[in-house]
């Protein structure tokens, strides 16, 4: 009963604009200890309910996923995002790259492909700015599906992510035939690795399989100084969670890039 509820929730709120963009950083280990100006995070999704409450995806994302309403939700959360990335030149300059979750049903579907490359295409953004997510157990189970996709958007220049790297399978066979850019390493590894020598050396396998096949590994859920800093010990190449920032709404990143760079153009105009 409860997703049916959701099934309606879900329909009207992309008829009705409500779905929100969010942001959470992704920050360099190296840019941890010497900080850059760098713009890297992950687009997140919220629900606005009817009466402005922000919703969480954990609370709707399951029943889109179960009545098929994922891709819906993959295409209005993309084009949103690359519309009002165009609507924001000076922080699309600034952008180093940003990352986009897809969920199976996109993936599996030839004509949301065929839509995503003609949407990269028309927005002007440089692909290799975009990054597309999908989990590990999306990309095994439909390999085949996967590989199509990324040979499409590849040849625009995007970017590939593994989401929750390790979480089941715990094969790396297949990655021979997959060109991935990135493991996002599970943050079942990752939450206590400072404390559980296990994760640790999970972790850590993760990262040098990873960078012997050329790929860089991104850190999840990095919640507390302590983690951080073993992180920094197994050679991940980003980390991303709450000790490096809290998910924020998109405008608020836009608001504090065009603060940097009014910042800027006064010091550019200051006589010396």
């Amino acid at each position: 009963m409860q997703e049916m509820h959701w099934l309606a929730e879900i329909t009207a709120a992309i008829e009705e604009q409500r779905l929100v963009l969010y942001q959470q950083p992704i920050v360099s280990t190296l840019a941890t200890a010497e900080p850059t100006n760098e713009l890297h995070y992950e687009v997140l999704v919220r629900l606005k309910g009817r009466e402005g409450a922000i919703i969480s995806p954990g609370a709707f994302l399951p029943a889109a996923e179960r009545y098929g309403l994922s891709a819906a939700i993959d295409e209005h959360v993309i084009r949103q995002y690359l519309n009002w990335l165009a609507a924001h030149p000076a922080h699309a300059q600034r952008l180093t790259m940003v990352s986009l979750n897809l969920s199976g049903h996109s993936i599996s579907s030839p004509s949301f492909r065929d839509l995503l490359v003609t949407m990269v295409r028309d927005s002007g953004i440089p692909g290799d700015k975009l990054c597309f997510e999908i989990t590990e157990s999306v990309a095994i189970t439909r390999l085949g599906d996967a590989r199509a996709f990324f040979e499409a958007l590849g040849a625009l220049g995007c970017s590939f992510a593994l989401d929750d790297f390790g979480s089941g399978v715990s094969s790396f066979g297949y990655l021979k035939n997959l060109p991935v850019d990135f493991l996002k390493i599970d943050g079942a590894f990752i939450r206590d690795m400072d404390t559980n020598r296990v994760s640790y050396s999970i972790a850590r396998a993760i990262a040098e399989v990873a960078r012997e096949m050329g790929m860089k590994t991104v850190a999840e859920f990095v919640g507390s100084p302590e983690v951080l800093a073993s992180v920094a010990t197994v050679g991940a190449d980003f980390v991303q969670g709450y000790a490096l920032g809290m998910p924020e709404p998109l405008e608020a990143i836009a608001i504090l890039s065009n603060t940097d760079d009014n910042q800027e153009k006064r010091h550019a105009d200051d006589p010396a």
